[in-house]
C-alpha cells in the first residue's frame, strides 16, 4: 500500500481497536478488523462526500448502530449526518 497519509502513534492499532469496540462496533475477525484498519489508516478523502481530511481527527469509522457493522471511512460531518446515528448502544 501507499505511503501513510498521517504520522501514527505507538500503539495507535491497539487503541484503535480498543476504541471502535467501545463504541459498538463489531467485527468479523482478526483478518476482517486488520483489513478494515488497514484502509481507515490510508484513507485521505470522505468516502461520502470526498472531502480531504485536513488532520487524522477528522476522519472516522462510521458504522451501522443496530447492528455494529463498520460502514466507511467518513468527515466528522457526514458520520454525524447520517441518520442512524441518533440511535445508541446501551
Amino acid at each position: 500500500m501507499s505511503e501513510l497519509p498521517f504520522k501514527l502513534y505507538k500503539h495507535h492499532k491497539t487503541y484503535t481497536r480498543y476504541r471502535w469496540s467501545r463504541c459498538g462496533m463489531i467485527f468479523r475477525d482478526d483478518g476482517h478488523f486488520n483489513y478494515v484498519y488497514n484502509q481507515y489508516i490510508h484513507a485521505t478523502n470522505c468516502e461520502l462526500c470526498n472531502k480531504l481530511f485536513p488532520n487524522t481527527r477528522d476522519r472516522q469509522l462510521d458504522h451501522c448502530h443496530n447492528t455494529g457493522d463498520p460502514r466507511n471511512i467518513v468527515c466528522c460531518r457526514c458520520n454525524t449526518n447520517r441518520k442512524d446515528n441518533k440511535k445508541r448502544h446501551t
